[in-house]
């Protein structure tokens, strides 16, 4: 499985938004918000960015929105920039939402999850992300680069979570250095 496939339904702009941050990637380490240029993302998924700085604290770490796209600002119903995700939306979604984001920090590496998502009119709506850890020093992931796309108002039973070995961008399945909780 590639990021494209977990992604579902052939979401080639995931897979092009992996490899430039893979691309960008000194040897060995993680890229920094200094390596990726959003210039170089793919031009559908610029409204659909959020990019969260990490605040660890004493409770665990903290996911504050330092850039949302035009999209999510519009999904929001305001602008959440400078709001921490526990403050911008219903609990259990958010709660779904921060787990992964936690993951990417656990595992220092890229995933896609899925999870629903309260819009402002209380309607819920299925999306899937993208998240890719960003590290100023290579090392200590200071950022989570997002990128989501809706895909339709029923619900699966369960989200899920896949998380990528991030020197592998289309390994031909689940091996050694893969790991996934569904």
């Amino acid at each position: 499985m590639d990021v494209r496939s977990a992604a579902g339904g052939g979401r080639t702009s995931f897979a092009e938004l992996f490899a430039h941050w893979q691309g960008r990637a000194p040897v060995g380490r993680l890229p920094g918000r200094q390596h990726i240029d959003p210039l170089d993302f793919p031009r559908d998924l610029l409204p659909r960015i959020v990019l969260f700085d990490v605040e660890r604290t004493g409770d665990g770490p903290r996911f504050r929105i330092r850039v949302a796209g035009t999209h999510f600002v519009e999904l929001c119903g305001q602008e959440p920039k400078g709001k921490f995700v526990d403050e911008i939306g219903p609990r259990p979604e958010g709660d779904k939402v921060i787990g992964a984001l936690r993951s990417v920090l656990t595992m220092a590496a890229p995933a896609v999850y899925s999870a629903p998502l309260m819009l402002p009119n209380k309607q819920r709506v299925w999306a899937k992300r993208l998240a890719l850890p960003l590290a100023r020093d290579g090392e200590v992931i200071d950022m989570v680069l997002t990128a989501y796309v809706l895909l339709r108002n029923d619900f699966p039973a369960q989200p899920g979570l896949t998380i990528f070995d991030r020197t592998e961008p289309r390994p031909p399945g689940f091996g050694k250095g893969w790991y996934q909780n569904r």
